[in-house]
């Protein structure tokens, strides 16, 4: 695992947000190269552990034998609906006859993850084979929702297809040059606004969150004097053990590079929204097709319009969700159990899961870099503790420091700093309040604890990561967003253990 080149948002060792910026510039590069390359070498995933999404909700074939993509045209093609069937009783029927997920009282565990954005199909499959038998191995039955989530795509549905949630494929081609002026119009527009907002998120790396005198040891005591019969959620913070020369490094790295960051900054609030509201937009047609929602024809648009009221939604996600409702509801009861596991925009999935199957035995529901706002966690997540009384959830951040400092050296740092997290607040999105700002994010889930029901808050756990260099880190801790997913996040001490 720690050797694996693969991580949450990109497939390059330990990356932040600002990878945005390189996949724009090379994006079309990338595509131009990958079309003239005959032969390559694909990457074949278990088919009863993973189920491959398109931008449409669609299931994609995964089954491949050979080197060549031009010799089986069916490797990431839709599935038939016949095909996806068989495709779903083969997941359900491993899940039921599953020997090495039993858990010490018999009960089924399953592990369900979910990746985040900025990821091919290929890293993403390359992934289940790296995990897969690492997650067995602790009991669990895993099972990987992988979607596509490729950020040149995204943009570029955005710029050719998408108009206020539609598609149109005649009127959309003709409108696209006046997409992509209003996002560079965007970029110029906005530079003082972007600016501020870069600027600001800069300064709070300055000041440390705690004095240097509080030692580990004591702050393991003071956690574990916290009683979860307080009402109380439990949180953690990690130590701020940056030295004098790391800080300095920063420094300097940032006063030599920052005329840079001045261009590179509204080039990413211009040109990313567009790709991240359209990213955004494919973590729901994963549930319900695009074409559920398409107008019906002028001459029989009631009853087409009838006969669609309670519509079951056929994304392929949703789809699975069901199926693994139908096992688990025919079943004996407390025979299967759920840890769902989302990173990054894996988060904002991870919601509409619980939220459309609500009734699904999740023992564990753990977030990590969570995308999503914390509204969506309060509107989804929270309810389902409110019910499940067994259910825990926990919320992974890094530092805050961490998040704010994170750079992008393979990029000679010539781009904001900030993990993806600090870029969706101040670049991508457009919060109305603190809620609607990042899970992910210590600075806004501390400051959102109100929304946490006293009833539930003994079982949720809040804990940001420590910040400094590696070698002074205790074992297993995220300094980038994107290291999330480099870390055994199956394991249960993974989420559950006080951080120093």
């Amino acid at each position: 695992m720690k050797g694996s080149r693969w991580v949450g948002e990109l497939p390059v060792g330990a990356v932040s947000a600002s990878a945005y910026f390189r996949h724009v510039l090379h994006g079309l590069l990338l595509a131009s190269l990958a079309s003239l390359t005959a032969c390559t070498t694909p990457v074949h995933a278990p088919h009863q552990h993973v189920v491959l999404v398109n931008h449409d909700g669609q299931s994609l074939y995964t089954d491949l034998d050979g080197d060549c993509y031009r010799d089986k045209p069916r490797f990431l093609s839709p599935e038939s609906a016949d095909d996806f069937k068989r495709h779903l009783a083969a997941i359900t029927n491993a899940v039921a006859t599953c020997t090495n997920c039993l858990g010490p009282d018999g009960t089924r565990r399953i592990l369900i993850f979910v990746h985040g954005g900025l990821n091919t199909y290929q890293q993403s499959l390359a992934r289940v084979n790296e995990t897969m038998q690492e997650a067995s191995a602790t009991n669990f039955f895993p099972l990987f929702i992988n979607w596509d989530s490729g950020l040149i795509s995204s943009y570029f549905e955005h710029l050719l297809w998408v108009r206020q949630g539609t598609v149109q494929r005649v009127w959309g081609p003709v409108t696209s040059p006046l997409y992509l002026l209003a996002d560079l119009g965007r970029t110029l527009t906005r530079a003082p606004v972007a600016w501020y907002y870069q600027l600001t998120s800069d300064l709070t790396t300055t000041a440390r969150y705690e004095s240097p005198n509080f030692s580990r040891r004591a702050k393991l005591q003071a956690l574990a004097r916290h009683s979860a019969s307080d009402h109380q959620p439990f949180l953690s913070i990690g130590s701020d053990e940056r030295t004098g020369a790391s800080k300095l490094g920063y420094a300097a790295s940032y006063a030599v590079t920052l005329p840079f960051k001045l261009v590179t900054g509204p080039l990413i609030d211009g040109l990313g929204k567009s790709a991240w509201d359209n990213m955004s937009r494919r973590t729901q047609t994963m549930f319900r097709f695009p074409e559920q929602f398409k107008r019906p024809n002028s001459t029989n648009e009631l009853t087409i319009a009838r006969r669609r009221t309670g519509q079951a939604a056929q994304g392929a996600v949703a789809q699975l969700m069901q199926s693994l409702h139908d096992l688990v509801t025919n079943g004996p009861p407390n025979r299967y159990s759920i840890t769902l596991i989302g990173h990054s925009m894996g988060t904002i999935v991870a919601n509409e899961i619980v939220r459309t199957q609500p009734d699904l035995p999740y023992a564990d529901i753990v977030y990590m870099g969570a995308a999503c706002s914390v509204s969506d966690f309060e509107k989804s997540v929270v309810p389902y503790l409110k019910g499940a009384t067994n259910a825990h959830f926990y919320n992974l951040t890094l530092h805050p420091v961490a998040e704010a400092r994170e750079a992008q050296w393979s990029l000679l740092d010539i781009t904001p700093r900030g993990s993806l997290l600090e870029w969706i607040d101040n670049f991508l999105s457009t919060p109305r309040t603190v809620p609607e700002r990042t899970l992910g994010k210590w600075d806004n889930v501390i400051s959102t604890t109100a929304l946490i029901p006293r009833d539930v808050a003994r079982r949720a756990r809040i804990r940001a990561f420590a910040v400094g260099p590696k070698d002074k880190m205790p074992p297993r801790t995220p300094l980038v967003h994107g290291q999330f997913s480099e870390e055994p996040f199956w394991e249960e001490t993974f989420w559950t253990e006080l951080q120093p």
